[in-house]
């Protein structure tokens, strides 16, 4: 783990992805508290210009360890996430897998159809997990042990496609501008997008 200040870490999980790594706490959430995200977009800003990379966040959420919802369904954290989204709209191209259903979800009127045990996880899902659980238990001894359960199992939500297209488009739109506004090459502002939109549209696929 490589400390960068501001609260923030570098983490590799998994085979071959680094993500960057903090914790976004209860009270934060209650407050409406975005001093982290403002922290970590300065950071993204610098990193932009002098080499053009973005790492991936895993924005975690703690101290709704012990309530059975997903993030996408407490209402305070469904709140925190649309403030943050009205503000940056082109925040998601900034976050990890492990965070974006539950921050897309939020954007959107959605149903809980059911909650399975999931299963047919493939090797290197499991690895991945495994990983992000032991980063996690460093962080805040337990919850790893938390995350672990909770991925053990796969929520069924029932959403507006249309309202998906919409979101879609508005992060697409709004990671343009902002893009372009940081004279980010080409090249360099496609392969962000493609890498970025992978996820977002792997994490808004309700089929």
């Amino acid at each position: 783990m490589i400390p960068t200040g501001n609260g923030f870490a570098f983490q590799k999980y998994g085979r071959n992805i680094i993500i960057r790594l903090t914790l976004i706490g209860k009270e934060e959430v209650l407050k409406g508290d975005l001093n982290k995200v403002n922290a970590l977009l300065e950071c993204v800003t610098r990193e932009l210009k002098t080499s053009g990379v973005i790492y991936p966040w895993n924005m975690t959420i703690s101290g709704y360890d012990s309530d059975p919802r997903s993030l996408a369904q407490i209402p305070e954290v469904v709140a925190w996430f649309r403030t943050l989204q009205e503000k940056y709209p082109f925040f998601p191209i900034f976050l990890s897998p492990f965070v974006l259903n539950a921050y897309l979800l939020s954007q959107l009127d959605m149903e809980v159809v059911k909650t399975i045990k999931g299963s047919g996880l493939s090797d290197m899902e499991k690895e991945e997990i495994n990983a992000m659980a032991a980063i996690l238990n460093k962080y805040e001894p337990g919850l790893g042990d938390d995350y672990r359960k909770q991925m053990g199992f796969e929520t069924q939500y029932r959403v507006n496609l249309q309202q998906v297209q919409e979101l879609n488009n508005q992060i697409s739109f709004a990671a343009g501008i902002y893009l372009d506004s940081h004279n980010v090459g080409t090249a360099v502002r496609e392969k962000l997008l493609k890498d970025a939109f992978q996820r977002i549209n792997q994490a808004l696929d309700f089929s």
